[in-house]
């Protein structure tokens, strides 16, 4: 999944805007998939893998396989949402997807 967040001159971002952004695929996650199915193979974290890109004036989240990016363009930063993410849980991972590429 996609998401485009703001069109910017500068890697400047709301954190509040972004952590909705998280929260949403999160509570996708929640109405569509059981936690079964997205458990990781080795390990007992369920959720989904989140990137955080800037490039050319454009913010996006970028949730799922990594596998599936087109291309590799701009700053990114990678995180994971976990499956039962709560708002204040969005919003550390917003800061922390921020401050990887600032």
């Amino acid at each position: 999944m996609k998401t485009q967040i703001n069109e910017t001159e500068s890697i400047d971002i709301p954190v509040g805007q972004l952590a909705d952004c998280i929260y949403q695929n999160a509570l996708y996650l929640r109405n569509n998939f059981k936690r079964e199915d997205l458990i990781n193979f080795g390990s007992d974290f369920s959720g989904t893998d989140c990137r955080l890109r800037w490039h050319n004036g454009s913010w996006q989240l970028l949730t799922g396989s990594a596998d599936y990016d087109q291309d590799h363009l701009g700053y990114w930063a990678c995180s994971s949402i976990p499956y039962d993410c709560t708002r204040a849980e969005a919003k550390e991972i917003a800061h922390d997807l921020i401050g990887s590429i600032e």
